[in-house]
């Protein structure tokens, strides 16, 4: 059905923020908000937000939205105090040469009492990075005024903030209006199916209100995506899990990762770990019916998902880095601040892919603080198919950096793939593979799923948000380690499995019987490695019959045939 809406889309969002002000510390909004906390004066907004015309809204500096809603503040009133005349603008500002945007704030509200009072509120965001989006975002400056205009008296400063809970609230309250739709058209439009307007626009006004923390704790998923650059925006479900902490955290040589944590309950954290080219959605994705987060939550877990400098969701993809930096300074760093964050002395991790191959290089390395683990698909040991062998025997990263014709810019390389391998092409990928999207990922990274494992949701509509392109100098090191057969680092030497007695811990060893991209040799060998070395307490290891490799975590039935055997692992190991 063609949707033919003739006036222009707007949009309508409620948000709620806290804090604390003060109206005796007026110097700046720090000092103002410590002292406000300290004589307990908190102050609360909850905010709807309306334009009709969205394209003024976001280009036009001197058109406002319609504020309306409640502030409330014990120390001007009793009760909350309505909103009588409230605005909200975007546009680049002039005295803050830095910000890239502000987001305005202007309200008048009227106490019971019957003070009027003004509030002026301001967000900046600044051209930094994805790391800083989420304190720009969630955080209001606000000076307090006497009587309906800034003209009045200083009166008080504070900050306000935006929780987890309610940021994501927030996200999924934004919906977008239409001044005058043509009579019925939109609705049924809808009642068909045919959303992708609306989906479009909801995803253009979350991305540029939310930034990126849109497409994780927004109702529609979005891209860009490298597989698939012109996907339109699909609806998403809601996870059964409560509002994410996110935390960012430094790494020895100064980069910034994210912890993204969901307290299911207080059996003690557990790190998810994910692997190349992908991020720690691997864990959560909504397409599934029941994904690992949710199983683990369920079950009383605190769970925390890692984006090291490998994941797709951060800035440094595509940088130069290796494995050892993965394995030598996010993991160490991570779980570091874990155990800060949790008070606990340890933690469990559940690792995947290349994550469990950098997971198990960590612990050689000597990497303290993790009391158990689940090692899914790889190891000590590197057991590649012949394709694979073969590729890394001829270097075929090198070949791509080659190809690619500049070094790790994040350019479209990846788009020529086709072009360098066309004899490998149909021979890489599996015959009853029929997504171009899947074929693209299993051309770079070898057939990744069976795809008689996916559900039709996963497979057709999430694969492209799921990969991403990885480093070459990381893909290098991988190729690396399968002409090793075995982890080494990024220069080939063999420097960890000489400390093969580090690795003296409970570890479960979960391989698909039909993956293509790491055969299940390779776990054996580590499992009977570490069998000669500790003895057979320690080690478990599971063949996951009629599964592949990342299957084996989004699959259709993944939660029937393989979370019961993380969770049972995860509770035998407990403290």
């Amino acid at each position: 059905m063609t949707l033919s809406v003739a006036t222009k889309p707007g949009v309508r969002y409620t948000e709620r923020l806290t804090g604390h002000f003060s109206t005796r510390d007026l110097t700046d909004y720090a000092a103002a908000e410590r002292q406000g906390r300290q004589d307990g004066s908190p102050v609360e907004f909850r905010l709807t937000v309306a334009a009709d015309d969205l394209d003024r809204l976001l280009t036009d500096e001197d058109h406002a939205a319609r504020v309306t809603g409640t502030v409330a503040a014990p120390a001007l009133s009793a009760a909350p105090m309505p909103i009588s005349d409230g605005t909200f603008q975007v546009f680049v500002p002039d005295h803050d040469p830095f910000a890239t945007s502000e987001m305005r704030y202007r309200l008048t509200v009227r106490s019971r009492e019957g003070r009027t009072y003004h509030l002026r509120g301001d967000k900046f965001i600044h051209a930094r990075s994805v790391l800083h989006v989420w304190p720009e975002t969630t955080t209001l400056y606000v000076s307090l005024y006497a009587g309906a205009g800034p003209g009045g008296p200083p009166l008080g400063r504070g900050v306000a903030h935006a929780s987890p809970e309610d940021f994501a609230r927030q996200c999924r309250t934004i919906e977008i209006t239409h001044a005058a739709p043509q009579p019925g058209e939109l609705a049924a439009a809808c009642a068909a199916g045919s959303g992708e307007p609306r989906l479009a626009t909801l995803t253009r006004v979350g991305r540029f209100l939310a930034g990126v923390l849109f497409d994780t704790y927004g109702p529609v998923a979005a891209g860009p995506y490298p597989f698939h650059p012109t996907a339109a925006p699909r609806p998403r479900r809601p996870l059964r899990v409560a509002a994410p902490e996110v935390h960012f955290f430094p790494t020895g040589d100064g980069l910034h990762l994210k912890l993204t944590r969901h307290r299911g309950g207080a059996r003690g954290p557990v790190l998810l770990v994910p692997g190349l080219g992908v991020s720690a959605r691997l864990f959560a994705l909504d397409t599934v019916e029941t994904n690992l987060l949710e199983y683990l939550y369920a079950r009383g877990f605190d769970v925390w998902l890692l984006d090291t400098r490998a994941s797709i969701d951060l800035p440094y993809a595509g940088w130069p880095h290796t494995v050892d930096d993965v394995a030598t300074k996010d993991l160490p760093a991570a779980v570091a601040e874990v155990r800060w964050k949790t008070g606990e002395p340890d933690v469990q991790c559940v690792a995947h892919c290349l994550g469990a191959t950098a997971l198990t290089m960590a612990l050689l390395a000597g990497l303290k603080g993790v009391r158990s683990a689940v090692l899914s698909q790889n190891a000590a040991h590197a057991a590649p198919p012949l394709l694979v062998h073969a590729a890394a025997g001829a270097h075929l990263p090198e070949i791509l950096e080659h190809v690619r014709g500049v070094a790790e810019d994040g350019g479209p390389w990846h788009e020529r793939l086709e072009e360098v391998l066309p004899a490998a092409y149909p021979v890489i990928v599996s015959l009853g593979d029929a997504n171009p999207v899947s074929r693209r990922v299993s051309l770079l990274y070898g057939q990744t799923f069976e795809v008689d494992q996916l559900n039709v949701a996963t497979y057709w509509q999430a694969l492209h948000e799921l990969f991403g392109v990885a480093s070459l100098r990381c893909l290098e090191h991988v190729a690396a380690m399968a002409r090793a057969g075995r982890v080494v680092d990024a220069g080939g030497r063999d420097v960890y499995l000489p400390h093969a007695r580090r690795l003296a811990l409970p570890l479960l060893l979960l391989h698909g019987e039909k993956n293509r991209c790491w055969l299940p040799e390779g776990t054996r060998r580590t499992y009977e490695l570490l069998r000669r070395e500790h003895g057979a307490a320690l080690y478990r290891r599971r063949i996951l019959a009629g599964y592949g490799h990342h299957d084996c975590l989004i699959g259709l039935n993944a939660a029937r045939d393989v979370y019961p055997l993380v969770l049972e692992h995860l509770e035998r190991t407990a403290r």
